[in-house]
């Protein structure tokens, strides 16, 4: 993200549009297609989220990604300026976090009345991610130790004007097809675009605040743009790994309206 932020197409004249215009077009009679941080702001009225309530999960995203201690899996080793590599112990946007009174005290971003700021809404990140998915037969051929069993997916499109909000119907969907409830799951890693989002999908789902993403999210640790769901995967195989979960539901959604859930489970059998 570093390298290409958020709105880098703007530096090209030609193509130095928000959006193309196909999706100008599309989105047209319903005031255009908004940008993420709009979106936030219109499920925070949609779920009567006050201000207070955002920052108080954005505080606690970050509180408990340092009470873990430690990057997630796929920010274990990076390179060190084309020399060895070194391991990276903690992820930097822990290191310094803004204390609570200065989250508090941010002025809105998007609406002059609004309850979003750069401190309840993911920050841009870099950050790089990979997930390795096998059958049973591939895996043992290859010799390779399952972290992790794949027990269901789902993808669900909602009203791009409320993509965060797809995540509930997608992880319901996912639960659907796994036999399993709401009430069921040890664990779940929410996608943390703003804390709208997932205070949003509390809401609807009524699930424990606790077993939502108990290691932080990306409140805490930034959005990398195209490794988000994968890193996610990632930090959930690895509580599932360490026995800190017995089942998992992952559920991510993309600005376009279209969100995505699996269910995971330590490896066994079926």
């Amino acid at each position: 993200m570093s390298a290409v932020p958020l709105g880098a197409n703007l530096s090209v004249p030609s193509v130095g549009k928000p959006f193309g215009k196909g999706l100008a077009e599309r989105y047209r009679n319903g005031g255009g297609f908004l940008p993420p941080g709009q979106v936030a702001e219109a499920v925070a009225r949609r779920w009567a989220l006050s201000r207070a309530a955002l920052d108080r999960w954005a505080l606690s995203s970050i509180e408990r990604a340092r009470r873990r201690g430690k990057a997630l899996p796929y920010l274990v080793v990076v390179p060190g300026n084309g020399r060895s590599a070194r391991a990276l112990k903690v992820d930097e946007a822990l290191l310094s976090p803004q204390p609570a009174s200065a989250v508090r005290g941010l002025a809105p971003l998007f609406e002059a009345e609004g309850v979003v700021t750069a401190g309840n809404m993911a920050a841009e990140a870099d950050g790089v991610s990979v997930v390795l998915v096998a059958d049973a037969l591939t895996a043992s051929r290859l010799g390779l130790v399952p972290k992790a069993r794949f027990i269901s997916f789902s993808e669900v499109a909602g009203d791009p004007a409320m993509w965060p909000v797809a995540t509930v119907e997608a992880t319901r969907s996912a639960l659907l097809r796994a036999g399993t409830g709401f009430s069921d799951i040890d664990r779940y890693e929410i996608h943390e675009s703003s804390a709208a989002a997932v205070l949003a999908w509390l809401s609807c789902t009524g699930v424990d605040e606790a077993r939502v993403n108990p290691d932080g999210g990306s409140l805490a640790f930034g959005s990398p743009l195209g490794a988000v769901g994968a890193g996610m995967f990632a930090g959930a195989v690895s509580a599932l790994a360490e026995g800190r979960a017995g089942t998992v539901a992952l559920s991510i959604a993309g600005d376009g309206g279209v969100a995505t859930a699996c269910v995971l489970a330590q490896p066994g059998p079926a």
